[in-house]
């Protein structure tokens, strides 16, 4: 809509999860070194599977070329309730911060927050006033109340020190997925990542693909946040009560057991470089026709339009991409 340039950093790939983690500060170094004119510096943190990187160094680097930083902080509404959550990027400096409160606050679906974190950088009066273009002119009052309400129960979590039990009940339900024989919890392999305590990765010991993983465990109505094709991903209660017995977890096991194993789709690093821009700006692209093509003939083509599969919503190849043998 700005008609921006976009400038891409591609992300780390764990090496156990197989899952983008985060932008590494060698590469947003290289970014602003080449882009010191970049108009802002957009990030995603935490990632859907919960995976958070300290961003304090990343933002004090944008800041020395005085480049605004945007953190799409989605699935952590729910940080600014402390240890053993991690931090949120508006203490670790970031100028505007976004988070979806539907995704872990009781907060109604598409009720989010905008948060303006410097007043140097981010003209408020200038985000107000494109935010009245973009927006509709007759807001879902429903829905800003429940962002009311969120923010209210997150601070009676916090005024009636209900924390720890709350941590309490996540653990024991931690515990309660530990105990599977055919199957087990498993975290990024990197030591700098720290994973939200609300989500809950689970893989099968017996050579299953996330997706049938996630059926065997519908089959016992627990219903998963997402399947790829090694694991799922469980996001956990912040509050309320959910029982798991020993039955049904007998039931996991079993299921796993008697499933026939499917190929797990194991994806390696497609060693995409680290700071990418597209081939052609986008005025030009507007003027090429587009085509359906195979694509096991795509290699070499530009692609058309993003490629984006949801969840977990993490970009495979954005529109104006050139494609290659490896993303393919």
């Amino acid at each position: 809509l700005a008609g921006a340039e976009p400038v891409y950093l591609a992300p780390d790939i764990d090496a156990v999860l197989h899952v983008p983690t985060h932008v590494p500060l060698d590469t947003i170094k290289e970014a602003l070194a080449a882009y010191p004119g970049a108009k802002g510096l957009v990030l995603t943190n935490p990632t859907y599977y919960g995976h958070c990187a300290d961003l304090t160094e990343i933002i004090s680097e944008a800041h020395h070329y005085e480049i605004p930083v945007l953190v799409d902080e989605a699935h952590g509404a729910h940080f600014v309730l402390g240890e053993p959550f991690p931090v949120s990027a508006l203490k670790m400096g970031a100028d505007i911060v976004v988070q979806s409160a539907h995704k872990t606050l009781p907060a109604m679906t598409m009720g989010s927050y905008l948060h303006l974190n410097s007043s140097c950088r981010i003209d408020r009066d200038r985000v107000a006033e494109y935010l009245t273009r973009l927006q509709s002119s007759s807001p879902s009052y429903p829905i800003m109340a429940s962002l009311d309400i969120a923010r209210a129960y997150v601070e009676h979590i916090i005024e009636e020190q209900k924390l720890s039990d709350i941590l309490q009940r996540i653990q024991s339900l931690k515990q309660t997925f530990d105990s599977l024989t055919n199957a087990e919890a498993v975290k990024p392999a990197d030591p700098r990542i720290i994973t939200d305590p609300l989500k809950l990765t689970i893989r099968s010991k017996r050579g299953h693909s996330g997706y049938t993983l996630q059926n065997i465990l519908e089959r016992v109505n627990i219903f998963t946040e997402l399947a790829d094709e090694n694991q799922v991903l469980l996001v956990l209660p912040l509050g309320g009560k959910r029982i798991i017995n020993a039955e049904t977890i007998k039931s996991i096991d079993e299921a796993i057991e008697k499933t026939p194993p499917d190929q797990m789709f194991v994806s390696a690093e497609w060693g995409a470089q680290p700071v990418t821009v597209l081939p052609y700006q986008k005025k030009v692209l507007q003027t090429f026709k587009k085509e359906y093509v195979d694509f096991d003939e795509a290699a070499g083509r530009l692609n058309a339009e993003d490629i984006i599969p949801y969840p977990p919503g993490i970009p495979m190849i954005m529109a104006g991409e050139r494609i290659t043998k490896e993303s393919v």
